[in-house]
């Protein structure tokens, strides 16, 4: 708001009588108050003493834009001017019943940004969108618009719908009331930060409550704003068992090997996998945590493979089919449900191996005579 303040002297050497003045004003500004007799741009003063100065203030709010330049004018009186005639502006304040005052605003805006995230929790290498919204309340056009949003090592960047490179979007002008929007496609990381922060960084006008480029961390302005992801771990692990010998001889010892690997995106934990030897293998030793057919394997690190070999001992009848299966994890798994066996080993987390033995037998003979002499 500004005050423009019109001073009406009297230097006699009568007294003013009927005196008006008109101040309309222009587009500019809008009306607020006065303290005087002013209706509809015209000042009702009356009467006004010898040396006597009459003053009136008009409060008005200053437009985004228009006509800044407003005159006033002594527009009645009475009795005859000696040096000036009431209601003839001629354009240029010639006269001394006649004046102007004229500013020149500082264009100023109201700058918000609110920030979406798509999937607030999320599975780790999965995609997320975070949408960056940017609001000019006004009252000026914004322009030189540009807002900052560096993604955090949590996520890898795919693409963007908007002028974004390098983690700074640029936007240029917003009308106002006018909202803008950048849709950020990034994948969701097995670790790292996952906190992300977007904050207007420039404007060539002044912003009425926030300043562009201060961030303080805690996004108290609202020219600032943050989105933030709590992902799911998610892993793949898959199992694949061997047999030393597919057909050994009844009797022989045969090594099973099974092999677990975690292909991510994260590591594994509390892994362990079931393999129970059927009633055809006897069993002889295991070089791992192998005990009552339970492999307690722990921890399985992005990329690592873990192996277990158990020996048995091949016995002369029973079944010969050997299943193994990650039985428990922590984390999910992308493609297969632990300790879900169907029988047929669809899912990469179970395998089998079978032996089809040799059997073999050990024959003596006796033979005798009822009378050797």
């Amino acid at each position: 708001d500004v005050i423009f303040t019109i001073s009406v002297t009297n230097d006699g050497p009568s007294v003013a009588t009927g005196v008006t003045v008109t101040d309309n004003l222009p587009s500019g500004y809008s009306f607020v108050s006065s303290d005087g007799d002013y209706v509809g741009g015209l000042w009702t003063i009356g009467t006004i003493g010898i040396g006597e100065t009459v003053t009136l203030n008009i409060t008005a709010t200053v437009l985004a834009s228009g006509d800044y330049f407003n005159v006033s004018e002594v527009t009645t009186a009475n009795e005859d001017d000696t040096d000036s005639t009431p209601n003839n502006d001629d354009g240029d304040q010639s006269e001394d019943d006649e004046d102007n005052a004229d500013t020149n605003p500082n264009p100023v805006i109201d700058l918000s940004l609110v920030k979406t995230v798509s999937d607030a929790t999320p599975n780790v290498g999965d995609d997320v969108i975070f949408t960056i919204s940017v609001t000019n309340d006004g009252p000026s056009v914004a322009t030189g618009v540009t807002v900052t949003d560096n993604l955090p090592s949590g996520y890898s960047f795919v693409s963007s719908d908007g002028d974004y490179v390098g983690g700074l979007w640029t936007i240029g002008t917003i009308g106002i009331g006018e909202t803008v929007t950048l849709n950020i496609t990034a994948t969701v990381l097995a670790s790292g930060d996952y906190f992300n922060v977007a904050e207007v960084t420039t404007a060539n006008e002044d912003d009425v409550d926030s300043t562009p480029n201060n961030d303080d961390g805690d996004q108290s302005e609202d020219d600032e704003d943050n989105a933030e992801t709590n992902p799911n771990p998610v892993i793949d692990l898959s199992l694949v068992k061997t047999v030393s010998d597919a057909t050994p001889n009844v009797g022989d010892d045969v090594i099973f090997t099974i092999s677990v690997t975690n292909d991510g995106p994260s590591v594994a934990t509390g892994v362990t996998v079931t393999d129970n030897l059927p009633s055809g293998y006897s069993f002889v030793s295991s070089d791992g945590d192998y005990v009552g057919g339970l492999w307690t394997i722990g921890t399985i690190g992005i990329g690592e493979t873990v192996t277990l070999n158990i020996t048995a001992t091949v016995l002369a009848s029973g079944d010969y089919f050997n299943v193994a299966e990650v039985t428990t994890a922590n984390e999910d798994d992308v493609d297969s449900t632990p300790n879900n066996d169907d029988g047929d080993q669809s899912e990469d987390d179970e395998d089998n191996a079978e032996t089809n033995p040799n059997p073999v037998i050990d024959l003596s003979l006796v033979k005798t005579v009822s009378d050797a002499t």
